[in-house]
């Protein structure tokens, strides 16, 4: 299981900057762009496999074994900029865990623990920045362009947005655990 428990109060693309590209000058639709702005957003995060701006996730899964012997976690959606907390779950306890190992070098990190096949839970935080401006310019335009198709379309074809995928494609993390 994996879920966000704190992200950024930033927005990779303001509303402003969105309703002045569709060329809107009323107020509305801004709840409902606020909403296709996280939707696009999060829809960009899934497709490359990564976290755009700094959250917080925990992650509860078995530790499986390797060759050597030990247990390893994958991190989904990095990059990994800190460990929080790592803990060997106990049934309704935790235990902590001081003894792990952070493999950067993977194309999907991961912690490699001492407890194969024992239930972990960590907590990291992951992301690029906490400035919306770090964002590489074709990631920010992927978003835009999708929450405009959306808006437009009033449907959730996005994925169809002409030009979407050739601008994330250099972003794409391959998922090879």
């Amino acid at each position: 299981m994996l879920k966000v428990i704190k992200s950024s109060s930033a927005t990779i693309i303001s509303p402003s900057h969105l309703k002045q590209h569709l060329r809107i000058d009323h107020s509305e639709d801004d709840a409902r762009i606020d909403l296709l702005l996280s939707a696009a957003t999060e829809l960009v995060e899934r497709d490359i496999g990564q976290t755009l701006l700094t959250k917080v996730w925990h992650k509860v899964d078995v530790a499986h074994p390797t060759y050597s012997g030990r247990g390893r976690v994958s991190l989904q959606y990095p990059p990994i900029s800190k460990i929080i907390s790592v803990n060997e779950c106990l049934g309704d306890k935790l235990r902590p865990l001081r003894r792990y190992v952070l493999e950067l070098e993977r194309v999907i990190p991961s912690v490699l623990l001492e407890c194969p096949h024992n239930k972990v839970e960590i907590v990291y935080q992951a992301g690029w920045s906490d400035d919306p401006q770090d964002i590489p310019p074709p990631i920010r335009q992927a978003i835009l362009m999708l929450a405009a198709n959306m808006y437009e379309k009033q449907d959730l074809a996005p994925i169809l947005c002409a030009g979407v995928d050739e601008l994330l494609h250099p972003y794409r993390i391959r998922n090879m655990v």
